[in-house]
């Protein structure tokens, strides 16, 4: 169930022209705030052909019943219950109700995982988790790492997950509700749960997703545990249906009009610059952010369309890793700086 979470966050991290062959996503390609998908799950365990790696293949799934149906949009984190305990979190992909999500940062060079967010409780990695790097196409390979503590009743659980990832193939996926071209990525799991009452509990599974240039997680599967066979054929199985995009109609995606490059330079003393693209006029809020969460610096700019340098003064600050936080209208991204005195 695990590496299913994981496969859907790295499947939102996904936009581009659907003429093209294979997928390349970029920190330009994340998915526009709106966007809304079904995924519909399996809770038994499924049987199918996770087909070969390599360029140009046709992989297909039939016809499944799925017990668990559920619709999911990437929001705003401002407007979820979590703002608070997220506040470098850019983007939040959250159930139709808007109490349960996840929260990532999306930098110039990666997008990354920061916790998750429930009516049971929030948890917040102690790492930032590297979903995907950027640039991401046929052949990239990287690693996931999460590590996390909670407080469950009367003890203390710790929870550690790596993930060696590769995207092996590219072509056609044909499913039930559609066919789309893909890259394929897979995915090995370790994974490690420790508690101050039980032995620590040790998990080792494989698995898949295929996603589209128009950024859905059409299909994912996941072995049982044990299984590390890259050719299973039984496991857990979700296909996802009901895409819909966010599009301003004037203007197409969202997405398109607002975009973020890393700070130069990086790291910087005493200031440092942020470079922004516009494609129409709009005011710009920047907030920066300690390590801690706590906000330090906030400015506002009323900028018109094209490219505008901005500056970040850290004279008053201490040595140390930041956040600036951007924002324009209902859409905002993430940088991480780093201050050296």
């Amino acid at each position: 169930m695990k590496r299913r979470c994981v496969l859907t966050i790295i499947a939102l991290l996904t936009f581009a022209s659907l003429t093209a062959a294979q997928v390349t996503i970029t920190q330009g390609s994340v998915m526009p705030i709106g966007t809304s998908w079904t995924s519909n799950t399996m809770m038994d365990v499924a049987t199918f052909d996770v087909g070969q790696a390599g360029e140009n293949q046709t992989w297909t799934f039939g016809e499944y019943t799925f017990e668990y149906s559920g619709s999911a949009t990437i929001v705003n984190p401002d407007d979820t219950p979590y703002a608070d305990q997220f506040p470098t979190a850019d983007r939040a992909l959250m159930n139709e109700d808007n109490t349960s999500g996840t929260f990532f940062r999306v930098a110039s060079e990666a997008a990354y995982w920061l916790g998750t967010g429930s009516s049971s409780g929030v948890v917040v990695f102690d790492n930032e988790a590297t979903i995907v790097p950027f640039p991401c196409t046929y052949g990239s390979e990287w690693t996931i790492l999460i590590h996390y503590s909670a407080v469950i009743g009367p003890f203390t659980m710790t929870h550690t997950d790596s993930i060696i990832n590769v995207a092996d193939g590219w072509g056609t996926i044909q499913t039930q509700f559609g066919t789309w071209n893909v890259l394929r990525v897979f995915g090995h799991t370790y994974s490690r749960t420790d508690n101050s009452i039980t032995p620590p509990i040790e998990t080792e599974y494989v698995g898949y997703i295929w996603y589209t240039a128009a950024g859905i997680d059409v299909a994912s599967v996941t072995s049982d545990d044990g299984v590390t066979d890259p050719n299973f054929t039984t496991g857990f199985l979700e296909l996802c249906s009901d895409y819909g995009q966010a599009v301003d109609p004037a203007r197409g995606p969202v997405a398109k009009n607002f975009a973020v490059g890393q700070n130069y330079p990086n790291p910087f003393n005493p200031s440092t610059t942020l470079p922004v693209e516009l494609e129409k006029n709009a005011r710009v809020d920047v907030k920066v952010y300690d390590a801690t969460g706590r906000l330090i610096s906030q400015e506002e700019f009323n900028l018109s369309p094209g490219h505008h340098d901005l500056r970040v003064n850290g004279s008053d600050w201490s040595t140390g890793t930041y956040f600036a936080q951007v924002s324009a209208g209902d859409q905002r991204q993430t940088v991480k700086m780093q201050l050296i005195k």
